[in-house]
């Protein structure tokens, strides 16, 4: 079905009791006769001074319904329209009257319309209330027996040409409100910390659930640049974040774990940390898409039980992941209106996450199984074993599901590691699990290097500068790639670290540790230097000396037959303190 060719073609369609209505709205009364009342909106609904006006006054649903309405040439059918407003939680349930028609075959209770109601309001009356702003039109009557469009809408949304074009010089919706800031950088200082950390304790153990326990939380979140939520209750599987990075860690070598809720154990490997930042962010980018590092299904917001979380994702769930990301590559650089993404994974990609049955008339319908429910959303009809509470078909499936999996795809997994930056038209609630409803997002240089849009980018490297000082704090700055970090650790402790700026102590702990490690004062003290550039402060150097020489006094050998002692008294007296009653 076409869109009518001109404004009278489109006026004409309507019943008279709403052209009446919409000249009441624009004009402030109406004219006796319907086609006295279609002569004023023909010279009155164009004018580009009323357009804008009418545009200025719409809401956020209106302009969502708008801007994507421009944005797919001007035309959709109107479920179409009213599932994105759904999915975007944007509607409200109708407020029905008591009369009823039979509507597309089916005998329904009528709307209850009320164009000034403010608020979330239903989709029926968001069309109507933008038709009597002559914004917005359908055709093709949905009521049985009537030949025109009253006041429930017709089948076929679309926008009038003046409406068009005022949208294409004036968007409704450009950069959004609220950004929330992407650091590649800063995600790959936060793999640091917390692998470091694992090498500094040797072992971390786990829970029987698999998670970190509450003290080692703790812990991290002193070293983290995020915050982690440590309430009461709360565990690591409530801060996506942290745990999206701890399950990255035995995918890069950083840390050695057998199964996915065993110990995890310390594994220094200095070639990661030889790498530079693209390649460092490339392996983790391929660590979560390729290798199963994560497992989105459990961070949705309707997830119910089901999927073990130790366990790599599925090859399915790495396929449903690359598809989102080759859409993300289409739509290509600058902000995207996450309604646009979620739209074309619908049209082109419908069964991307959870496999559908077609109806026999074609178009994508609903599962017949023998248990279990109808949709493919209950723990036996999929093959993750994941159910999902709160849907009542399959339809209402994809839109709390799918579409949520995209969100958290873009902010969470997407968002943490660097690659995109998310917006929001107001400002957004704390978000651990990187599953807030965000309204637009951008890849970062990076995102649109790993998605295939873009060379890798530049970085620019400045040289890594160390200083001692007199106080036993060693500064370092620059950007360093990590393995001189993981080598500060071996006998210095770690006080404080910053973006640009680390800093760190040394003590007769520490260095006593670095001793036990491989680490003499001797090789420390040449390490400092040579990475300083220059002699550390004599007061540095002298005491470290003092601390080498007391620690190796005392040196315990095993399954050796000679003692040596200051004089023989001395001798004797250990010897008999042993036992043996003979100088040897």
């Amino acid at each position: 079905m076409s869109k009518p060719s001109s404004l009278f073609e489109i006026l004409d369609e309507y019943s008279a009791a709403l052209i009446k209505a919409m000249t009441e709205a624009i004009r402030g009364g109406a004219f006796p006769y319907k086609q006295n009342n279609i002569a004023y909106l023909l010279s009155e609904l164009p004018k580009p001074e009323r357009v804008q006006a009418a545009l200025a006054a719409v809401t956020e649903q209106d302009k969502l319904a708008l801007t994507w309405l421009h944005s797919r040439g001007g035309q959709v059918g109107y479920g179409r329209l009213r599932d994105l407003l759904a999915t975007h939680d944007m509607l409200a349930e109708p407020r029905t009257t008591g009369r009823t028609a039979r509507i597309e075959g089916k005998q329904r209770r009528l709307p209850r319309f009320n164009p000034s109601a403010k608020g979330k309001t239903f989709f029926e009356n968001l069309i109507v209330r933008l038709t009597l702003k002559g914004l917005l039109f359908s055709r093709g009557a949905r009521e049985a027996g009537k030949t025109k469009v009253d006041w429930l809408h017709g089948l076929i949304i679309f926008l009038p040409d003046y409406v068009m074009a005022e949208l294409e010089k004036r968007p409704l919706m450009s950069l959004p409100a609220f950004s929330q800031p992407s650091s590649a950088g800063g995600f790959q200082r936060d793999v640091g910390r917390m692998a470091r950390y694992i090498n500094r304790v040797g072992t971390v153990q786990l829970t029987t659930q698999g998670a970190l326990y509450k003290n080692v939380m703790r812990e991290l979140a002193d070293l983290l640049s995020f915050e982690v939520n440590l309430s009461s209750g709360k565990k690591e599987f409530d801060n996506g974040r942290l745990y999206f990075i701890r399950r990255l860690l035995p995918k890069l070598d950083l840390v050695d774990q057998r199964y996915g809720n065993m110990p995890l154990t310390a594994v220094p490997n200095a070639y990661f940390w030889q790498l530079g930042l693209p390649e460092r962010i490339e392996q983790c980018f391929r660590a979560w898409r390729d290798d199963g590092a994560w497992n989105e299904l459990h961070q949705l917001h309707h997830y119910k039980r089901g999927v073990d979380r130790s366990y790599d994702a599925p090859k399915g769930l790495r396929d449903s992941r690359r598809t989102v990301l080759d859409h993300v590559k289409r739509l290509g650089s600058g902000w995207v209106r996450i309604y646009e993404l979620i739209e074309e994974v619908r049209e082109q990609d419908y069964g991307f996450l959870l496999e559908k049955r077609k109806y026999s008339r074609g178009g994508w319908g609903y599962y017949s199984y023998s248990s279990g429910g109808s949709h493919p959303y209950t723990s036996s009809n999929n093959p993750y074993g994941a159910g999902f509470e709160g849907i009542s078909s399959e339809k209402d499936g994809w839109d709390k599901v799918e579409a949520d999996f995209i969100n958290h795809l873009l902010a969470g997994p997407m968002q943490w590691m660097g690659l995109v930056q998310v917006g929001y038209s107001n400002e957004p609630k704390a978000d651990f699990l990187g599953n807030n409803h965000i309204d637009a997002y951008r890849l970062t240089p990076f995102g649109e290097w790993l998605v295939g849009l873009a060379k890798e980018p530049e970085t620019a490297v400045s040289p890594t500068q160390l200083i001692v000082q007199p106080n036993f704090e060693i500064v370092v700055m620059g950007n360093s790639n990590g393995e001189m970090l993981l080598t500060m650790d071996q006998f210095a402790d770690s006080v404080n670290e910053s973006e640009h700026v680390s800093t760190f102590v040394i003590s007769r702990e520490s260095v006593y540790r670095g001793q036990q490690g491989g680490w003499p004062t001797k090789r420390i003290i040449t390490f400092l230097e040579e990475q300083a550039g220059q002699p550390i402060p004599q007061n540095v150097q002298r005491t470290l000396a003092e601390w080498g020489a007391l620690q190796e006094r005392i040196v315990i050998r095993r399954n050796v037959r000679l003692l040596e002692t200051v004089d023989e008294a001395k001798a004797a007296e250990l010897v008999t303190l042993l036992g043996d009653g003979k100088t040897r």
